[in-house]
C-alpha cells in the first residue's frame, strides 16, 4: 500500500449543531447583504428569497443523482435572473459568503492531525475525495485554516469534477493525480453506500469509520474512530 484516501465530512471533520437547511438560508441572507455592500442594486428580499428556495429544491433533487450541481452557475443564474450581473470577483465573494455558515460549522476531529502526521511519517501519500457542491478552492481554504492541507497530495471534490461519489470517475481522478493503481491505495470514509461502494468499484480496499448502522457491501475493515486507523492499515 502506497496511499490512503479520505472522505472529508464525518471522517476527518465533524459538524456542529447547524442543519444544512438553516445554514443554507443563513448563507443566502448574508450573501444578499454582502452583494448590496459591494454596490449592486439588489431587488427586494422577497423576490431573492423565492429564487433561493427554488435553488434549494433543485439541489435536493440533484443530490440523489450521479452528477454534482454547479453552485457557481446556480448563484450566477440566481442574480442574473434578478437583473444583477456580478463581476467575477464579486461572484467569488458571493459564493464565499454563502458558504460561510457551512465552513463555520466544520469541526476538525481531535484524532485527525496526529493520524495524518503518523501516516506521512510512514511514507504514505494522502488524498481527499469528497462530495460537495462548494468549489474546491473553498475546501482548500478550510484545510489550510485547520492546519492540515500540507498532509495531502491531492484534494478532489465533486463540484470540480462534476460527478459525485460513488461514481468511478471521481475516484479515478484521484488515482490519476497520485499516479498510482487502485490496488496500491485504500479509501477511508463513513458511508458504505458512497465510500465503500465507490472504492470497491475501482479496485481499492476500503475502511469504514462507523458513524451509523448501514447495510451494504462489507468493507475490508471497520473502525470506531480514525484513531484506530494505523493499526488496521498494518493488518491489511
Amino acid at each position: 500500500m502506497k496511499a490512503v484516501l479520505f472522505d472529508l465530512g464525518d471522517t476527518l471533520f465533524g459538524y456542529g449543531a447547524g442543519t444544512t437547511t438553516s445554514m443554507g438560508y443563513t448563507g443566502a441572507k448574508r450573501t444578499y447583504d454582502r452583494v448590496k455592500e459591494l454596490g449592486a442594486e439588489a431587488p427586494g428580499y422577497t423576490a431573492y428569497y423565492a429564487k433561493v428556495t427554488a435553488i434549494f429544491a433543485k439541489m435536493a433533487v440533484a443530490s440523489s443523482g450521479p452528477e454534482e450541481i454547479n453552485i457557481r452557475e446556480q448563484i450566477h443564474g440566481l442574480f442574473s435572473d434578478l437583473g444583477m450581473e456580478l463581476e467575477p470577483d464579486h461572484l467569488n465573494e458571493a459564493i464565499r459568503t454563502w458558504y460561510g455558515p457551512f465552513s463555520d460549522n466544520l469541526r476538525l476531529l481531535d484524532e485527525t492531525p496526529p493520524v495524518l502526521a503518523a501516516l506521512r511519517e510512514k511514507g504514505l501519500r494522502l488524498g481527499i475525495v469528497s462530495n460537495t457542491i462548494w468549489p474546491g478552492w473553498l475546501i482548500e481554504e478550510d484545510l489550510k485554516k485547520a492546519g492540515i492541507r500540507e498532509f495531502f497530495d491531492c484534494v478532489v471534490v465533486s463540484s470540480d469534477i462534476g460527478i459525485r461519489k460513488p461514481a468511478e470517475a471521481i475516484f479515478k481522478s484521484a488515482l490519476e493525480r497520485l499516479s498510482l493503481p487502485a490496488e496500491e491505495c485504500v479509501f477511508v470514509g463513513d458511508s458504505i453506500e458512497v465510500d465503500v461502494v465507490g472504492a470497491q468499484q475501482v479496485g481499492m480496499k476500503s475502511i469504514l469509520v462507523e458513524r451509523r448502522e448501514e447495510a451494504g457491501p462489507e468493507p475490508d475493515a471497520r473502525i470506531p474512530s480514525l484513531a484506530e486507523l494505523e493499526s488496521v492499515l498494518e493488518r491489511l
